[in-house]
């Protein structure tokens, strides 16, 4: 909240805050407390991330041997769809599998993702879409200014873009 609060009073008219659910012994009500604490703070623009184990890291194996327990499905799901409510009941409009904003504060390039519009990132960790080919560049700098590496993470067929485009333009025109 303190770093939150500072940005405000530097200046910073546009904030995202970021909320993870289903984490390590979370419960709904304790997804209701963050939010409620997070919506208090007012961003223009919110994002919820489901926790996403990754094979080999430490909570991986701790939920895997049973020292820490994540959510099920179920309530996962009941927390996503809570949060949805909630937000929605705030004034937040869900534009994006993940994202809310208020009116006007929706993120660009998420927007410019979900309609297949090109994007070139420069740097160490950076992402581009070209093509319909997504790229990223290393994310070590050493790695990145000795080898220049970047990997390529889908080859979009033209049929796949059209599809997803129009998904979008079909979710549009139901107000969704």
């Amino acid at each position: 909240m303190n770093v939150y609060k500072l940005a405000r009073k530097v200046g910073f008219k546009n904030i995202n805050v970021d909320l993870m659910l289903g984490l390590p012994n979370q419960s709904l009500n304790d997804l209701k407390v963050s939010l409620n604490e997070v919506i208090s703070l007012n961003p223009e623009h919110i994002s919820i991330y489901s926790l996403i184990l990754e094979e080999g890291t430490k909570l991986e194996e701790m939920i895997r041997t049973g020292k820490l327990r994540i959510a099920d499905e179920e309530l996962e799901r009941k927390m996503y769809w809570e949060t949805k409510r909630i937000l929605r009941e705030n004034g937040y409009i869900h534009y994006e599998i993940s994202n809310f904003a208020k009116k006007g504060f929706m993120s660009k390039h998420n927007l410019d993702c979900w309609n297949q519009k090109e994007y070139i990132g420069f740097g160490t960790a950076s992402h581009s879409y070209l093509e319909g080919i997504r790229y990223s560049n290393a994310i070590g700098i050493k790695e990145y200014i000795e080898n220049h590496n970047i990997t390529i993470h889908e080859k979009q067929k033209k049929e796949d873009m059209r599809k997803r485009i129009y998904a979008i333009r079909f979710k549009k025109n139901r107000g969704n």
